[in-house]
């Protein structure tokens, strides 16, 4: 396998190139506009905004498996320039799509939990039928283009293309990328007893490594079809930061929770996008971490940092 994996340099495909090349596969990381290197994979730049690139990069490289981690992820600034995330997150796709189809390769999407509106009762979320009453109905402008992309590839896979659509759900453990991670972010905010997190908004997180794996077992079997990848359990932010509290011995009293409601927000969030991640479960005998696990598994590779 020869496997390109956008979004190199964020927090998800740093993880993943390092988890592919361990794994024994010849990798190619691409990056945007931070430069990032590895010991074990090879990596250069490329824009998906740019569909020539794509597939020039995508023809030199000879891929056999592209994974498309990369996107335009901060949701305020989707919001605020929707424009730019409309080529990032939609355009982008299409172009590694075509490039993909061109050279035979399997496709990965990257998709998100934030493509739901958050209104289902009790959350976890089941893989939808078209038309249902589950089918997603972002809130958000990063939501939107989200959804724009995954209708791309779904209609590729509906003309009996080899691709797949993984939506992950909030992603922790230890750090690795050039940027800060999640949980460095959460513990520190913890410690200075500053910051809120939401008592009302719900996720089921999934642990990088577990992710990690999903991808590799996506990619190696070419799978087709759309496939939710989360973590086991349905927590709030605020549930999940007492935990990480716990698992960095921490007092739990320096966790704040927040209402929505209570705190200015420039884009809107769903309430509750947890996971029905069964389905997954079943078909890559995948068996991701409860949260008190994972941050075990975080913390003492953080410590050993």
């Amino acid at each position: 396998m020869r496997l390109l994996v956008t979004g190199a340099s964020g927090y998800l495909g740093w993880h993943l190139v390092r988890y592919l090349a361990a794994c024994g596969h010849q990798v190619l990381g691409c990056w945007a506009s931070r430069e990032v290197r590895f010991p074990d994979a090879e990596s250069a730049r490329l824009d998906v905004r740019d569909a020539d690139a794509c597939r020039a990069l995508v023809n030199q490289w000879r891929a056999t498996h592209i994974i498309h981690a990369g996107a335009m992820t901060k949701t305020d600034e989707c919001e605020r320039d929707p424009n730019a995330a409309q080529a990032v997150n939609v355009d982008g796709t299409r172009h590694l799509l075509e490039a993909a189809e061109r050279a035979d390769s399997h496709f990965t999407l990257v998709s998100t939990d934030l493509v739901f509106d958050g209104r289902r009762p009790g959350g976890m979320y089941p893989v939808e039928e078209q038309g249902g009453p589950d089918e997603p109905r972002p809130v958000m402008e990063y939501g939107r283009t989200k959804l724009a992309a995954e209708r791309i590839v779904r209609d590729y896979m509906a003309r009996g293309g080899a691709a797949a659509v993984v939506r992950s759900a909030l992603i922790y453990g230890p750090p690795g990328a050039p940027r800060p991670c999640f949980l460095e972010w959460l513990l520190r905010n913890i410690r200075e007893a500053r910051g809120a997190v939401f008592t009302d908004e719900y996720r089921s997180p999934v642990f990088v490594g577990d992710l990690c794996r999903l991808l590799e077992r996506v990619a190696t079997r070419r799978a087709t079809g759309l496939w939710h990848a989360s973590g086991p359990e349905r927590l709030s932010r605020y549930e999940f930061a007492l935990l990480a509290a716990d698992a960095a011995g921490l007092p739990r009293e320096r966790v704040i929770g927040r209402r929505q409601a209570d705190v200015a927000l420039d884009a809107p969030r769903p309430a509750d996008v947890s996971l029905d991640i069964s389905a997954t479960c079943a078909a890559f005998d995948w068996h991701p971490l409860p949260c008190r696990d994972g941050l075990r598994v975080a913390l003492s590779e953080l410590s050993g940092a």
